[in-house]
């Protein structure tokens, strides 16, 4: 089958556009969407003001090993870094989410809530301050248990905190 002068230039064409664009996509960062001073964070211990214990401390282990995994701004300790996140835990809350054929709660509703507050150390002022709340599921006679709800809502915190630091730059 014969091909026009047009069709035998389409598909080198279109692999360096498609090249092109590949090249691109992977130069993209959301560093970008920062403050372009600011390249490092400390990120202090979750402060816990409720009665649940070991929550806070699996908060800060994971918003720790999200900044670390996605290099967003590189952590640091306090004295060297030129941003702080810092985060308070102060709710942790239960409620029937169903019910069964029998009026029995068959999954329940954890909620936790953190207060956060992005602090630029450079120009010394907070570049946003907001609460989070995230929940998870669990089953009260079951699984998942209510060990898989505190981690799942942890995991969507610690995502909406990831998508509160670019979303307004």
């Amino acid at each position: 089958m014969r091909q026009g002068p047009c069709r035998r230039f389409h598909l080198p064409v279109m692999l360096l556009l498609g090249t092109l664009l590949l090249v691109a996509g992977c130069s993209y960062s959301f560093k970008g969407s920062l403050p372009p001073h600011l390249q490092t964070v400390s990120i202090p211990p979750i402060v816990n003001q409720t009665a649940e214990f070991g929550v806070a401390e699996e908060l800060t282990d994971l918003v720790l090993a999200r900044f670390l995994r996605d290099g967003l701004l590189k952590v640091s300790d306090e004295a060297a870094a030129d941003s702080r996140l810092s985060l308070i835990f102060t709710q942790i809350a239960e409620a029937p989410f169903s019910y069964g054929s029998d009026e029995r709660t068959t999954q329940v509703r954890l909620t936790i809530s953190l207060k956060a507050e992005f602090w630029d150390k450079v120009e010394d002022r907070a570049l946003w301050t907001r609460t989070f709340s995230e929940w998870g599921t669990f089953d009260p006679n079951g699984t998942p248990t209510r060990s898989d709800a505190i981690a799942e809502a942890a995991g969507r915190l610690v995502e909406a905190i990831n998508q509160q630091l670019v979303a307004d730059w």
